[in-house]
């Protein structure tokens, strides 16, 4: 079931974001996500303020939360120049951010049912097109994106503070 997260949820998806985080930095680190760095407390908790945060449960085991995501309009401000459909705008645009799933579910498909999700919320929800940015050395989540139907638009430089470009990618629904 993909839902909004609840407040008393919050924990459940920090830990989540801190057991991937360490996951990632003892493996390969494709997202290029640093444990304390980001994602942190503070994203989550940003995202439940907002109505953003979505998780993932996995009904099967006991309502357990497998993954989470934050949707909404806000687009980075380097979006602006980056090469997206011109025709749509603000609250035309759902946005794809801090995409993640359990450690402990890694390679069970639950990307794949985030993004199935991410889906059908979009297109009930009225939106015309679903951008997301990807650290261009994250090939797991590139794949993902693709099967999924996003096409590539680009690599770009989003500024945040150190070297590397992401991929821009963009689904147009209508």
């Amino acid at each position: 079931m993909f839902r909004l997260a609840k407040y008393e949820e919050l924990d459940i998806v920090i830990d989540i974001y801190d057991r991937l985080a360490g996951h990632l930095e003892e493996n390969i680190n494709y997202s290029h996500w640093k444990k304390g760095v980001y994602p942190v407390a503070e994203t989550a908790e940003d995202g439940i303020k907002g109505n953003s945060l979505f998780v993932l449960v996995d009904e099967s085991i006991e309502n357990k939360i497998v993954g989470s995501v934050i949707l909404n309009s806000d687009q980075p401000a380097q979006y602006e120049n980056a090469p997206f459909d011109k025709r749509f705008k603000g609250s035309e645009v759902l946005v794809i951010h801090t995409l993640v799933v359990d450690p402990m579910y890694l390679r069970n498909n639950i990307g794949w049912a985030i993004m199935c999700s991410i889906d059908k919320y979009a297109v009930s929800n009225g939106f015309k097109t679903i951008r997301l940015d990807t650290y261009y050395k994250n090939t797991p989540a590139s794949g993902l994106y693709e099967k999924a139907g996003y096409n590539l638009v680009g690599l770009f430089d989003l500024e945040l503070g150190f070297k590397g470009l992401f991929k821009l990618y963009e689904k147009v629904l209508c």
